[in-house]
């Protein structure tokens, strides 16, 4: 997730690519590696052009302060991705 907030979710998942291949579980890992990079946009405001093309066309009403940004941004990532890991894991058979 770190990774998707330093380069952006597509191009870590390019970046990604070569090592999902050499999984243990490869289907587990692209379906991991799906969850993560897609819910890590939500978490702060550069994490993702989306965020920053809604903010900048919001204009004044977009104003938010970052670690506003943060703290709401860790609730739309973190709990929804404890629910889809548990829900893959127990999809592939691991619980």
């Amino acid at each position: 997730m770190a990774a998707c907030q330093i380069v952006s979710n597509v191009p870590f998942v390019l970046l990604a690519a070569q090592w999902v291949r050499k999984l243990a579980d490869p289907h587990l890992g692209w379906l991991s590696l799906a969850l993560v990079s897609t819910l890590a946009g939500n978490l702060t405001p550069v994490a993702s052009v989306a965020n920053l093309i809604v903010l900048e066309l919001a204009g004044d009403k977009g104003k938010i302060p970052f670690l506003r940004f943060l703290w709401l941004g860790a609730l739309c990532t973190f709990i929804p991705l404890a629910v889809g890991v548990g829900c893959l894991l127990v999809e592939r058979g691991y619980f």
